[in-house]
């Protein structure tokens, strides 16, 4: 399966329309944030997690109702703010 898909056709499609608006003017790499820079499981894991929660829709339901409780959403903020500085840390901009 291609996870990620959707969101790679969005990112081509910005990228495309600031090509054509801004010709020459910027640069965009477009990366898989979480394979290529996941500091730490499940962020460096997330295509095989996807896979296997699209096939356990159990699964995919208990972590999104642990996603949206206090402890799950604070957690989250959390962990971005990890992947955040890890990822300055490895690109000296962020574009």
């Amino acid at each position: 399966s291609d996870t990620g898909g959707g969101h790679r056709a969005s990112a081509n499609a910005l990228r495309d329309a600031f090509d054509t608006l801004y010709p020459n003017q910027f640069e965009c790499d477009i990366v898989d944030i979480y394979t290529e820079y996941g500091p730490f499981w499940p962020y460096d894991d997330y295509v095989r997690c996807y896979k296997i929660m699209a096939e356990y829709s159990f699964l995919w339901e208990a972590f999104y109702n642990f996603g949206t409780t206090p402890f799950g959403l604070w957690l989250n903020e959390l962990l971005l703010e990890v992947r955040r500085r890890h990822f300055v840390l490895i690109h000296s901009r962020i574009v």
